[in-house]
This record gives C-alpha cells, sequence and structure tokens, in this order.
C-alpha cells in the first residue's frame, strides 16, 4: 500500500503499538476512516468535516496523551470540531 490510500482496521493493526489498538478500534467502531498518510495514519470523521481529522501515530513517545487526544478528537464528532479551538 502506498500512502494516501484507504485502509482497514484489520489490515494495519500490526502496525499500531498495542495500547494504541483499543483507541483507533473505537474511532473505527464510530464511523471514522483510516488512511496511510505522514509518519503512519489519519484518521478522518464520518461527517466529512475539514478539521474532522487526527494523526495516529504507530507508536508516541506519550502514549496516554496520544490515546487522550484520540478520545477527545472521537468525543469532537459529528459536526462539533469547530469547538477545539
Amino acid at each position: 500500500m502506498s500512502t494516501g490510500d484507504w485502509v482497514e482496521f484489520r489490515d494495519i493493526k500490526s502496525e499500531i503499538d498495542k495500547d494504541m489498538r483499543p483507541g483507533v478500534e473505537a474511532l473505527v467502531a464510530k464511523g471514522w476512516r483510516l488512511r496511510r498518510q505522514g509518519h503512519k495514519f489519519r484518521a478522518y470523521c464520518p461527517c466529512g468535516h475539514p478539521e474532522g481529522q487526527t494523526r495516529i501515530d504507530g507508536s508516541p513517545k506519550d502514549m496516554q496523551r496520544h490515546r487522550d487526544r484520540l478520545e477527545r478528537a472521537a468525543e469532537l464528532c459529528p459536526d462539533r470540531h469547530g469547538l477545539i479551538r
């Protein structure tokens, strides 16, 4: 797969740290789509809002902070992405 391809969680599960998998799986369960982009992946909100996206690192330096960021992103979906600021 090349950069920019849409991916399924089951296909990339081994590329994401085991402690990050539940957070990513929760996003996917809420309808977020994953795309191979940047260092690892980017998740896109199902509502299609331009700010409805978040980066997913394979092995982040601060695991808890990254998980918290994914949870916040999921809570802002749908249609509340303007509240991020």
